[in-house]
């Protein structure tokens, strides 16, 4: 059966889940979060196994065209070469962004009538070359035709 890494780079915790063909997760472990990129690197080269890819979500700014991210609250105020850290630490393909988690919550959120846009990896059968770019302008325009936020003392 083939199956993709799901890794969630928390800022307290990872969790680390194995997905199947058919979307249900067949592991899932959450630890301690790893404060350095080399432990949390080597974390999912640990799980990887016969995963067919590796999918990594951080609690910051992932930076597809750079493949670093910004996670200060896990590995300082300076980006890091996160696609390339995992790409090197494991025999799989790297997906820099999972989306399992996501779009599963998605896919529920759909059913019951909310729609709800979100990123993914370049790497998904379908995604248009522009898809994360338009999901985030849609989010800006919402996001400033709101106004600002009342300031509460």
């Amino acid at each position: 059966m083939t199956t993709v890494l799901a890794v969630d780079l928390g800022g307290t915790k990872t969790t680390t889940a194995r997905v199947d063909d058919h979307g249900a997760v067949t592991e899932r472990i959450t630890e301690p979060a790893d404060r350095t990129l080399n432990d949390a690197v080597s974390r999912i080269a640990a799980r990887v196994g016969e995963a067919r890819a590796v999918g990594v979500v951080v609690p910051g700014i992932y930076t597809p065209s750079t493949g670093c991210a910004w996670c200060p609250n896990l590995w300082g105020a300076d980006e890091v070469p996160l696609l390339e850290k995992v790409a090197t630490g494991s025999t799989v393909a790297a997906v820099a962004i999972a989306m399992a988690l996501v779009a599963e919550t998605r896919a529920r959120l759909a059913a019951a009538g909310h729609e709800l846009h979100t990123f993914v990896s370049p790497n998904v059968a379908g995604t248009r070359p522009d898809h994360n770019l338009r999901v985030f302008d849609a989010y800006a325009r919402k996001w400033y035709e709101r106004g600002p936020e009342p300031v509460v003392p």
